[in-house]
């Protein structure tokens, strides 16, 4: 609901070189998991809650590990992109409905993610 123009273009600005990074042969997990952080941060920011903003660069900054090796996965790199593009169209439509939906979407794909892929490795 509080969406700037400023931050919808930084938005689709970093959507476009998270793609154009993903197509190449090895692209960096670790530029990429930064990427992804800035993608949340800017949702965030776009809030207007300085809770929710100093909340998510918390969480971020604990999970680094994790989001690397989300993008670390061939497979799941492609599946966080399309994930990511459905919650950026959903909060550029302007549908606060459909953006949350989306975002507990996602968080629930990376949770299915980490607990089928990473954490029974671990563990």
């Amino acid at each position: 609901a509080r969406l700037t123009d400023e931050i919808a273009s930084d938005l689709r600005e970093t959507l476009k070189i998270i793609r154009k990074m993903s197509t190449q042969e090895n692209p960096d997990p670790l530029v990429l998991a930064d990427l992804n952080g800035k993608l949340h941060a800017m949702i965030a920011t776009a809030s207007g809650n300085r809770y929710i903003v100093e909340y998510t660069r918390n969480i971020r900054l604990k999970l680094k590990v994790v989001r690397t090796t989300l993008f670390s996965s061939f497979d799941r790199r492609n599946v966080e992109i399309s994930e990511h593009e459905k919650v950026i169209e959903a909060v550029l439509s302007g549908d606060q409905s459909l953006a949350r939906r989306r975002m507990w979407e996602h968080e629930m794909e990376v949770l299915e993610y980490l607990r089928n892929s990473v954490l029974n490795k671990i563990y």
